[in-house]
């Protein structure tokens, strides 16, 4: 059971800037359903035909180690390949429940890792609904497929909360203006073989989760496309309390490949619905609660490695984690395969690697905690190979560059963390350079007030040109959020810019727990330069 989460609803939004947005599927809601809301945006999906599948209809009540089982079938009308394929998870509950985690694995890969919103501060029920673009894993929906949804739930004479939840994939058709969804060829998923749900678990400080993999002769391109979120009464808020319960306020996302680090991410502070006090999560939650979205690292550097039919391991670690009595971390991976067209053998070697076990960390922590404690922490990679595909010689170079920087008065629980990280990577000498920066914030006061940023760009340039970019920011901060009585006050904006001029700006503010302003004013994110 997790106790400390949050609740919210993605946005359903109509046309944005001519690119339709998916609708999402589930149960009609009673009159007296509150629906938890987001400025997140939904899936962009193109205006073509589609047909939807419906997963699972399920009620989750004392399903502790009972995930629902099931079978997906491929959509008959909307044979492949598609266009985009779009999951929707929709969820109502009432009477009186905690926030729970929930799953979803599609042939054994996860495609959804989030948290459920607990029932409504006026007693009705609450319904939201969670959308992910689930296109990078269309290898996998040609065929009939295991399903598996992890949702632990406990009821009894005070828990009487039952998750109404369905799932369904929407799938949309390609036309003559309207190409298939970029996907890699295979998905290998890294995840848990067991009865009990489809995530690995890390519950010991320096251990790692995974398995063993064969990788095809032809491999092109990897990619570990991670997920990972903590659990327990310390790990859930890994960035506070530091030296007192959770250690050091960073946590890292790590892979290995044959017990080599191979790629890092700092992990997302993620706060949960129920965490803090209702003012933060009713009915809007903080950022990526309901959609913990993973981690994406470039493998290719490694591919020249992994090409001789044996089996390598793959494993995932949590870098800078201090554990305590109960502590655990969740974790799966789906890796993304790029194969040649011919299926001749790829050739090639790791050229050269920096990458030192673990972040350099520097720690101020006074006698007295009236003084703040200060943490800096920073941890710099680089990984570059070759590998000969059908004639085609490629250097592929990975540099990862990410850290924190935190003050925190840990007597009266106020502090400001800041991550950053930054990828490049660059193939074939400089013909391709794609860059991805992130930044996350959070500031807290004395636990009542929450300020938190999410920020990400993606920049492609190929020969020296701008070939495609995309930027959000969110923004999320509450006043009182421990107020039992729900009075908090939350405000919460999304803005998505691209280099197809799509754009997306909702700003949504409620007050003691009703919506009280949602609104569109399409303030589109400036243009990135034109030449690198």
């Amino acid at each position: 059971m997790r106790r400390f989460l949050l609740p919210a609803v993605v946005a359903l939004l109509a046309a944005v800037a001519g690119v339709g947005v998916a609708q999402p599927v589930g149960p009609s809601l009673p009159t007296d359903t509150q629906q938890q809301m987001s400025a997140e945006m939904p899936p962009l999906v193109p205006k073509t035909h589609s047909c939807t599948v419906t997963v699972m209809t399920h009620d989750f009540r004392n399903s502790y180690g009972a995930p629902y089982n099931g079978t997906y079938s491929p959509p008959a009308g909307c044979p492949g390949a598609w266009a985009k394929v779009v999951l929707t998870l929709t969820s109502t509950v009432a009477g009186t429940q905690f926030d729970r985690d929930v799953y979803v694995a599609i042939g054994k890969a996860v495609v959804l890792d989030g948290t459920t919103s607990e029932p409504c501060c006026t007693g009705n029920a609450s319904t939201w609904t969670v959308q992910r673009d689930v296109t990078d894993i269309s290898a996998l929906l040609h065929e009939r497929q295991p399903v598996q949804v992890e949702l632990d739930n406990v009821n009894d004479s005070t828990y009487t909360g039952v998750y109404h939840t369905v799932v369904s994939l929407t799938f949309y058709r390609t036309d003559s203006r309207t190409p298939v969804g970029p996907h890699p060829d295979r998905v290998l998923p890294v995840s848990s073989t067991g009865k009990g749900g489809p995530m690995l678990s890390i519950s010991h400080n320096g251990q790692r989760a995974g398995s063993s993999v064969v990788f095809p002769r032809n491999l092109d391109r990897l990619h570990a496309q991670v997920f990972a979120d903590s659990h327990g009464p310390c790990e859930e808020f890994w960035w506070g309390d530091p030296g007192q319960c959770a250690g050091k306020p960073y946590r890292e996302v790590a892979v290995y490949l044959d017990g080599q680090l191979a790629g890092a991410a700092p992990a997302y502070p993620g706060i949960y619905t129920g965490a803090g006090g209702p003012g933060l999560w009713e009915p809007i939650p903080a950022p990526r609660a309901w959609n913990l979205r993973p981690y994406d690292l470039d493998l290719t550097p490694f591919v020249g490695r992994l090409t001789d039919g044996r089996a390598h391991k793959f494993e995932i670690g949590i870098l800078d984690m201090t554990l305590a009595n109960g502590d655990f971390w969740a974790t799966a991976a789906n890796l993304q395969i790029w194969t040649a067209h011919s299926h001749g053998r790829t050739h090639g070697h790791l050229l050269s690697v920096t990458a030192p076990a673990n972040p350099t960390d520097k720690v101020t922590d006074p006698t007295s905690q009236a003084v703040p404690y200060t943490f800096d922490s920073n941890h710099a990679l680089t990984f570059k190979g070759d590998r000969v595909v059908e004639g085609r010689h490629i250097v592929t170079t990975v540099q990862e560059q990410m850290g924190e920087s935190a003050t925190q008065a840990v007597l009266v629980d106020e502090g400001n963390w800041n991550w950053t990280q930054s990828t490049t990577t660059v193939a074939g000498g400089h013909t391709t350079v794609v860059t991805q920066d992130a930044t996350y914030g959070l500031t807290t006061d004395v636990l009542t007030t929450y300020d938190i940023t999410d920020d990400g760009t993606t920049t492609t340039y190929v020969d020296h040109s701008l070939w495609d970019w995309n930027s959000y920011a969110q923004h999320m901060n509450t006043v009182d959020a421990t107020g039992i009585v729900f009075n908090g006050v939350e405000n919460n904006s999304y803005n998505y810019s691209d280099y197809d001029g799509v754009c997306y700006d909702r700003t949504l503010s409620s007050q003691a727990g009703e919506v009280t302003v949602d609104k569109d004013s399409r303030g589109c994110l400036s243009a990135p330069p034109q030449h690198q």
